[in-house]
């Protein structure tokens, strides 16, 4: 196995391109392929917090620390957005939409792949993607207008939990690592990685635009040979 290369730590800047695809369930099964839908992007994103709720546990013996454990716990993924209008908020939750009124009564949220980019001081880009989230319903405040305008907007916290397929929550790619395949550039993660949420670096340029080299943006264009 080649060493990996070390690559150079710095900070995030800023986040954008949030994007979801619904989760077929009946596909995450074990040995299967789990399908989504078609992808889309929601302008507007604020804020992205992920929280872990990893734990730490500590055995003792012989009058000291013997033997440390952790794990991670409930994984929960906070969104800020400028709004989720009722039509995309209905498809989330399962809930009526009809001749432009939104009703809420029992929902029934749908699983979903959610992507964003992160931009790190460098000027390069982090993309993550987490593979099976559902989101809930959250409060909501609105404050009156003062002598001040004051932009306000809403959070949507989505629970993560593992495809039943593939034993894993999230993934991520930075555009400036050393260990990237050739190839692999950020114009390729940004076309692919939004595009198929199971696609990997080692899959190659999987839509590549039509005009390179006369390819059609098909899918399967452009593998990179490992």
């Amino acid at each position: 196995m080649p060493e990996k290369k070390t690559q150079q730590p710095n900070p995030i800047i800023g986040v954008d391109m949030f994007t979801y695809a619904k989760l077929n369930e009946t596909s995450d099964v074990p040995g299967g392929t789990p399908t989504y839908d078609d992808p889309n992007q929601l302008p507007g994103l604020v804020s992205i917090a992920v929280a872990r709720n990893s734990q730490t546990a500590t055995f003792y013996a012989d009058n000291g620390a013997y033997v440390t454990a952790s794990q991670t716990g409930d994984t929960t993924l906070t969104v800020g957005n400028a709004d989720v209008p009722p039509p995309i908020l209905s498809e989330w939750l399962g809930v009526e939409y009809e001749d432009g009124m939104l009703e809420i009564g029992q929902i029934n949220p749908v699983t979903m792949f959610i992507a964003y980019r992160i931009k790190k001081a460098n000027g390069a880009y982090r993309y993550v993607r987490f593979y099976k989230a559902k989101p809930g319903i959250s409060d909501e405040n609105a404050n009156t207008q003062g002598n001040s305008i004051n932009f306000q907007s809403g959070t949507t916290v989505f629970g993560i939990a593992k495809l039943i397929s593939r034993g894993k929550s999230d993934g991520r790619i930075d555009t400036d690592d050393p260990n990237l395949r050739a190839g692999v550039t950020q114009e390729v993660i940004e076309r692919n990685f939004f595009k198929d949420p199971l696609w990997k670096p080692a899959d190659g340029d999987k839509f590549p635009p039509p005009e390179e080299g006369g390819g059609t943006g098909g899918e399967d264009e452009g593998i990179i040979e490992a």
